[in-house]
């Protein structure tokens, strides 16, 4: 029978410091990760961004887009597509329209802080493109809920931990935007975009901090050629970590007459149906010719409806004489219509002879046939 062996004294005190100095420290751990969980970074955010769960905070289950359906607080999403289809230009104009709360197409925004990390665009061709995008009063409108910031050489594969904190900053330096915009993903890695291995450090360590600091996170992204068998969100370029990871996907390709088509890849609203892609492009504003902006249609042949023959029978009714820059200028100051959608649905009154064309000269002047008045019955 073996003889046990008695340990020795100054050992056994020895082991039981080292075992009470480690659980002191897993005890300091849980604390300062407690501590950590119970920050309330976006103090400066129009809406907090955080609620309790389980005693811990997380990111508000709310979404910028759709009626809190997209764009969700702690997510990731894609812009893909093509170049030359208006990707960075168009999220730029949703950064815009998210800052002052204004709706995209027919989704609904909830008005919220936006930054945009351009990392291809240097500041000069940016600064170009807002001036472009908005007038002196808009921007004024706007102020500082749309933030801009320029190469920040990320690479969250190869340094993820101190791009992580790089994003982090920026985040907090910028007054805890609730919705980022990264300008484009090849620019923020140098791993091998084809390897589930390597993308899915990239993709989880953006993802880590926006559910960290409650905010949502876009990347612009490019899709690969077309063909017989990557067609739709198939040919979004690199290994499909990348599209399994997102919650939405914004599919942009070119359509005809210099616009894009944009198609919701990944996503179903609340009643389960799909959300209808629809055209856009980038036309010169009614009301200033200098400015672009942002122009939407349902298909690439739109239909006009029947409201919009209404109301430009309505602004005819009321402007008649006018000619058609003044009454183009109307409209747009009224309802946002763009160029194209004018000219569809002024061409269509007039086809069907809800309108009269007169020319005068080189301009031209509508009127309404006899009969057609406005409800009070004073139509000119």
């Amino acid at each position: 029978m073996p003889v046990p062996i008695e340990e020795d004294p100054l050992l056994a005190a020895l082991h039981r410091q080292e075992e009470e100095a480690q659980e002191r420290q897993a005890q300091e751990a849980d604390e300062a990760m407690r501590l950590k969980q119970m920050e309330r970074p976006n103090t400066d955010s129009p809406m907090d961004a955080y609620l309790m769960f389980e005693g811990k905070l997380l990111p508000k289950p709310e979404g910028f887009l759709a009626g809190d359906q997209m764009w969700m607080r702690g997510s990731l999403s894609l812009t893909v597509g093509p170049g030359g289809v208006l990707k960075t230009w168009f999220s730029m104009f949703v950064l815009g329209q998210i800052a002052r709360g204004l709706q995209v197409q027919d989704l609904a925004s909830r008005q919220g802080r936006t930054l945009m990390l351009s990392e291809e665009l240097n500041r000069a061709t940016m600064l170009r493109r807002m001036l472009k995008l908005w007038s002196r009063d808009e921007a004024f409108d706007i102020d500082d809920a749309l933030c801009v910031s320029y190469s920040n050489n990320f690479d969250f594969f190869s340094r993820t931990k101190e791009s992580q904190k790089r994003l982090e900053r920026l985040w907090r330096e910028s007054k805890n935007p609730d919705v980022i915009v990264t300008d484009a993903y090849a620019y923020i890695h140098h791993g091998n975009e084809n390897s589930n291995q390597d993308m899915s450090i990239v993709c989880g360590a953006i993802l880590e901090v926006a559910r960290e600091c409650g905010f949502h996170a876009n990347i612009i992204h490019h899709t690969g050629k077309a063909s017989e068998f990557r067609k739709g969100s198939d040919r979004i370029r690199g290994a499909s970590v990348i599209q399994n990871i997102v919650s939405d996907i914004f599919l942009i390709d070119k359509a005809s007459n210099g616009r894009s088509s944009l198609e919701i890849t990944k996503h179903r609203d609340y009643e389960g149906r799909e959300i209808e892609p629809f055209v856009f492009g980038l036309e010169p504003r009614m009301d200033n010719p200098d400015l672009l902006t942002v122009t939407f249609s349902g298909t690439d042949a739109p239909v006009v409806d029947q409201a919009s023959i209404e109301t430009m029978v309505d602004a005819v009714d009321q402007l008649a004489g006018n000619d058609g820059e003044v009454l183009k200028a109307a409209l747009f100051a009224h309802l946002g219509w763009g160029r194209r959608k004018f000219d569809e649905v002024l061409a269509e009154c007039v086809r069907t002879g809800r309108v009269i064309r007169k020319q005068r000269g080189k301009e031209a002047a509508y009127h309404l046939p006899r009969g057609i008045r406005s409800q009070d019955g004073e139509g000119n």
